[in-house]
């Protein structure tokens, strides 16, 4: 039998199939067929800076919430099933993973600025991820910012996360995220965020020539970027896209 053994970011994987990130890595039994199908590895969908901030946000509001009324009520806590939202939820996502199969389990984090939100590499790693993989998302939109200061601003998040873990990092750079779908054997290119909120349609559900947001369900028309159904209610963008042998060129604006 051929040997298709191959190593990723240092881990030893038995063959090069790698299930990147997706709608089906949201149920662990999914995990587990994936496994039985010959997948080597897994990649999880990204935790964003967005959703650590925002239930941090969250988390103050119902520890807060009219705790000036009257003197009693500095002594309530909140409904911990109330207040426990994504980051959490993330993490155990992880060691439910890690539980249900053998095969490496790579998390990945999103974000572009240094800060506390930091600190949940460390704690995928704790859960039992075996790589980490991070997206950074960062649209430098002013003038006054040199691209030395970009490119050192990346240096600086790399570094910063490369000090919270001890695990594998791979880094993913780019300023658009670019969605590419096939449908009827063509090649199409769209924007992958959603104008709606903050969602990579790539990990959203494919039905009728359309892609629709995991987050909120906007639907948006993938040949064409024509939003279908809110409540988004801008277009996606599209791009030209060109075909050479095995490989795919997108022409950005």
């Amino acid at each position: 039998m051929i040997d298709l053994s191959t190593s990723y970011l240092g881990l030893k994987l038995k063959n090069p199939l790698v299930a990147s990130s997706g709608p089906l890595q949201k149920d662990i039994a999914n995990f587990r067929k994936m496994e039985d199908a010959g997948v080597a590895a897994v990649v999880l969908h990204s935790l964003f800076e967005e959703q650590i901030n925002a239930e941090s946000l969250e988390l103050d509001r119902f520890l807060s919430r009219q705790t000036e009324s009257y003197a009693e009520s500095l002594n309530y806590f909140p409904d911990m099933t109330r207040y426990n939202i994504g980051p959490e939820a993330y993490l155990e996502h992880i060691r439910k993973a890690k539980e249900a199969v053998r095969i490496p389990v790579i998390a990945s984090l999103n974000g572009v600025s240094k800060g506390g939100w930091l600190s949940y590499a460390r704690q995928m790693q704790q859960a039992g991820a075996d790589a980490l993989e991070l997206n950074i998302y960062y649209i430098p939109v002013d003038p006054n910012v040199t691209g030395e200061e970009v490119e050192r601003n990346y240096i600086e998040l790399v570094q910063a996360v490369r000090a919270e873990v001890r695990i594998p990092l791979a880094v993913k750079l780019g300023d658009i995220p670019i969605a590419l779908y096939r449908l009827d054997g063509q090649i199409h290119a769209i924007d992958d965020v959603c104008p709606h909120e903050f969602a990579l349609l790539s990990q959203g559900f494919i039905e009728a020539g359309a892609i629709e947001c995991p987050l909120h369900q906007a639907c948006f028309d993938i040949a064409t970027g024509r939003c279908l159904s809110g409540p988004a209610t801008v277009d996606l963008r599209t791009y030209e896209v060109r075909i050479e042998g095995n490989e795919v060129y997108v022409r950005e604006p």
